[in-house]
């Protein structure tokens, strides 16, 4: 079975979305409650979205430099 052109970049898009949303939700309740009984797993949540987007499966899918999209972000998330 293949799959369609426009479902694998849907996917593809899905997963950068949900792991960018992950990533900006974790920084958000650290920034808001970095004492509180949960700050060690949105730390851990941090880390987990930036290896993904430093990864190899992350570049070959956007194209784009792991780095440089963390960077894009945390620039994003002063901007806020």
């Amino acid at each position: 079975m293949q799959i369609c052109d426009e479902g694998a970049l849907d996917l593809l898009a899905g997963i950068i979305r949900r792991a960018t949303q992950d990533w900006k939700n974790a920084r958000r309740n650290l920034r808001r409650r970095p004492y509180s009984a949960k700050a060690v797993i949105h730390e851990a949540e941090i880390k987990e979205c930036e290896r993904f987007f430093r990864s190899r499966y992350f570049a070959s899918m956007t194209g784009i430099n792991g780095e440089a999209f963390i960077r894009m972000l945390r620039e994003e998330e002063k901007a806020c």
